[in-house]
């Protein structure tokens, strides 16, 4: 569950608010004059923001890499602005797809 708070409230419950979130995997959000500035977060969280080796098992890791080489090894014949163009325009297609089922 997320809590919204503004910094005044944050200010006076801070106590509480670290223990929410380090005991019942809360995330609080700070808002100040109405709009998002800060957040509240898991260590654990936070270091999977900070290092993305730990957002993934090592071998999930290690995958990635070699689906990373392979793209690499079958690219190489074609010049790296059009291999970037293509990869650039495949994202954009995937995040317009989701923008569009995320609508519905």
């Amino acid at each position: 569950m997320n809590q919204i708070l503004p910094l005044k409230e944050v200010r006076e419950q801070l106590s509480d608010l670290v223990s929410k979130v380090a005991y019942a995997d809360q995330k609080v959000v700070i808002t100040k004059f109405g709009k998002p500035v800060a957040a509240i977060v898991t260590f654990n969280d936070y270091e999977k923001l900070i290092n993305p080796t730990k957002r993934f098992s090592k071998n999930e890791w290690e995958k990635g890499f070699t689906l990373m080489d392979k793209a690499r090894a079958n690219t190489s014949k074609y010049p790296k602005q059009e291999v970037e163009q293509a990869i650039k325009k495949a994202i954009n297609e995937v995040r317009q797809s989701k923008r569009v089922k995320s609508r519905s």
